[in-house]
């Protein structure tokens, strides 16, 4: 044999712990991929045992990773339990650098947005873009998918009305508590201007996500669970550049118009009364119910 033929040495087989966190990252990514799913359904999906596949869920589940569904029954067979990715387990950060902006992200396990900031300059100076990642933001997030509710019980009906919602995220921001809902479609920081209150209830096209916002705000106050002041806005997936849309009160149409992103006691006082103006058209056995259409 030539002194230059080199002859590779063999590498050490796979242990048991290599396999065990290469099938672990396999069932998380199945998870991330398709959602919720029982043990059997994994199973199909990635050809490994039902033992496998119990042992490690239960590994996952004990450190966190995953969340316990509700049991499915009525199906052949045992009751299944579903498991999904915990979104509060790991959180990742993304940074982009464009020719006239910079954005800094917060993602959860899922792949949510929790966070975003994002700063706007004529050129990408490394003096500018450092300074932008040491200013930053301090975000504390509250609650996830709060349900809430509140009892209205006016003298302007003869019975108490039940007022309930589900609050995507509560949070603060730099110390601001901020109430977020988040949308697929698009939304755009018109969408939530306000100038005069009557529309808010007359014109559901143009200000049915402020009234949302508002509603959240109102029930949150009235169950005493945030103290106002607060903000309150809407993260839009198909418009993720414009960060968190806030709800804004504006004393006027157009430029120049004082703008109040705040939710104060006298804002929630103005609401009120239109909430009780809808509440009276919607009990009101004269008027017929009209099918949104947008």
């Amino acid at each position: 044999m030539s002194e230059k033929t080199h002859i590779r040495s063999v590498g050490s087989g796979v242990n048991q712990r290599g396999i065990r966190a290469h099938n672990e990252r396999l069932i998380l990514s199945v998870l991330q991929r398709h959602g919720a799913m029982s043990g059997q359904e994994i199973a199909r999906k990635t050809a490994l045992s039902a033992q496998t596949i119990s042992v490690i869920l239960r590994k996952l589940e004990s450190d966190n990773f995953l969340l316990r569904g509700h049991t499915t029954k009525g199906k052949v067979g045992k009751p299944s339990v579903p498991m999904r990715l915990n979104p509060d387990a790991v959180f990742s950060a993304g940074f982009k650098v464009g020719r006239r902006s910079a954005e800094l992200v917060l993602m959860d396990f899922c792949g949510g947005i929790r966070a975003q900031i994002r700063a706007e300059y004529d050129y990408p100076l490394p003096d500018m873009i450092f300074e932008f990642l040491k200013k930053g933001h301090k975000i504390e997030l509250k609650a996830l998918e709060l349900p809430v509710s509140t009892i209205l019980d006016s003298p302007e009906f003869d019975f108490p009305i039940c007022l309930r919602g589900n609050i995507d995220r509560i949070d603060s921001c730099d110390g601001v508590p901020r109430i977020l809902d988040y949308k697929t479609s698009k939304v755009n920081q018109t969408d939530l201007n306000l100038v005069d209150w009557p529309p808010l209830v007359e014109d559901y096209k143009a200000h049915n996500k402020s009234f949302q916002l508002l509603m959240y705000a109102y029930m949150l106050h009235k169950s005493q669970a945030l103290t106002l002041p607060f903000e309150a806005g809407i993260y839009s997936f198909k418009n993720l550049k414009a960060g968190v849309l806030k709800f804004t009160k504006k004393d006027k149409p157009g430029r120049g118009a004082n703008k109040q992103t705040q939710i104060t006691p006298e804002i929630l006082e103005a609401f009120e009364a239109q909430l009780k103006v809808l509440l009276s058209t919607i009990f009101d056995i004269e008027n017929d119910f009209i099918e949104k259409k947008d």
